[in-house]
């Protein structure tokens, strides 16, 4: 485990670099039309220009398509959906046949779509990079209370240290002294920042 005074550093590098690109991204979903644009932005998962956001290339345009379909689908339950972890639940659900569309997937739809109803994660959510970042801060499980990490992270909101942790989990688990500067990749299509470049997993 690194140092409070690294922790820190990190923290207020990641508050500098990081979160407003994270905002921008999400920014780009909160401004959707219609829940009908929201679902289909949030699961085709596409930036301002249209490209896949780099999360979900791996998935494929396919598999993205047919998740998509299955969320309209049930676009009522989702417009009645209360709460972020209520939401997540019904993509989850909705989605569990999907091949390929995974944990993280689903929790970046649910944001995505969450950010347009208005809800954020109350509890940071851990897959992929992000567990293993919080497991060298000694931290586990699937859904957590930010008061279960150190002092300097619960500065950031559940989600954005879900985004911290995915992108410092090398630094903080001792193989890097610290993580690159975001690539601030323009969209030639539209001029639009590639969002999903930043991050990945």
């Amino acid at each position: 485990m690194i140092s409070n005074q690294s922790l820190c550093r990190l923290v207020e590098q990641y508050k500098r670099q990081y979160r407003p690109y994270l905002r921008r991204e999400l920014e780009y979903f909160a401004g959707s039309k219609s829940l009908s644009e929201a679902i289909k932005r949030a699961a085709l998962s596409t930036c301002a220009c249209g490209r896949v956001l780099s999360h979900q290339r791996r998935n494929g345009r396919k598999v993205l398509g047919l998740a998509e379909s299955r969320l309209q689908s049930v676009k009522d339950r989702i417009r009645n959906a209360s709460d972020f972890k209520a939401l997540h639940s019904i993509i989850k659900l909705e989605t569990r046949t999907v091949e390929k569309f995974g944990p993280l997937a689903v929790y970046d739809v649910a944001l995505r779509i969450g950010v347009y109803r208005g809800f954020y994660p109350e509890k940071v959510f851990l897959h992929t990079g992000a567990r293993r970042g919080a497991k060298c801060e000694e931290v586990t499980g699937h859904e957590v209370s930010r008061i279960s990490f150190r002092t300097p992270l619960r500065s950031l909101a559940p989600h954005e240290i879900e985004n911290f942790l995915c992108i410092f989990e090398d630094v903080l688990c001792g193989g890097v002294k610290t993580a690159g500067r975001p690539r601030n990749k323009d969209c030639k299509i539209c001029g639009a920042r590639e969002m999903g470049e930043l991050w990945p997993r």
